[in-house]
């Protein structure tokens, strides 16, 4: 990640512990952004691993998240890109990534919530 994307990302490490954590079932998430949407955007890791994800081609966010953890954040509605990436988990978020680097591009509607759900089958 860039030094830029590094700071926002710890920045959202200091949010979602501030949030406290919830499970990945998806019934319950963290709400790390703009609650008031107009549309959401969902992720729930359910990996044996930490997650790194960010949006490369709108808002300069990302999060980094536990094993078993859901974020939630509002966004607009439009077309959206983010990079996700494995990583080993420590107390203060991602220690260190490993794996490849996924891109997923995605569209979200007004009054929509665009769930995105990572689990072992998720990387190729």
């Amino acid at each position: 990640m860039s030094s830029y994307k590094g700071l926002v990302t710890l920045a959202m490490i200091a949010l979602l512990a501030a949030c406290g954590g919830s499970g990945g079932d998806g019934g319950s998430c963290d709400m790390i952004a703009n609650p008031n949407g107009p549309a959401y955007f969902k992720v729930v890791n359910n990996l044996s691993s930490g997650l790194a994800w960010s949006f490369q081609n709108s808002y300069a966010f990302g999060a980094e998240m536990k094993p078993g953890e859901c974020t939630n954040m509002g966004v607009a509605a439009s077309q959206y890109t983010i990079e996700l990436q494995q990583c080993n988990i420590g107390g203060g978020g991602c220690t260190s990534t490993f794996g490849p680097i996924r891109s997923v591009v995605f569209s979200v509607a007004q009054g929509e919530t665009h769930t995105l759900t990572v689990d072992s089958g998720f990387f190729p």
